[in-house]
């Protein structure tokens, strides 16, 4: 099925893989960066190969300057 999504799309099967991966796995807080511009695709697949307990360790949202802003502690 991936092949034929990739080709109807016009994409690489590994890229729908990893579409798949992030739509999978990825926790609610990273998907909302991702979809609001603040985390790119590459930064979210790598995170959504980690278990929701690493993510959510991960995930810190802090407001210093009215602005959300993203802090992963690495």
């Amino acid at each position: 099925i991936r092949d034929v999504v990739a080709y109807f799309l016009k994409i690489a099967p590994t890229k729908v893989a990893q579409i798949e991966s992030i739509n999978k796995h990825l926790i609610p807080e990273f998907s909302k960066e991702l979809k609001e511009g603040r985390l790119t695709f590459s930064a979210a697949y790598m995170i959504s190969g980690m278990n929701e307990e690493t993510q959510a360790e991960m995930h810190y949202p802090y407001v210093p300057d009215g602005f959300p802003h993203l802090l992963l502690l690495l």
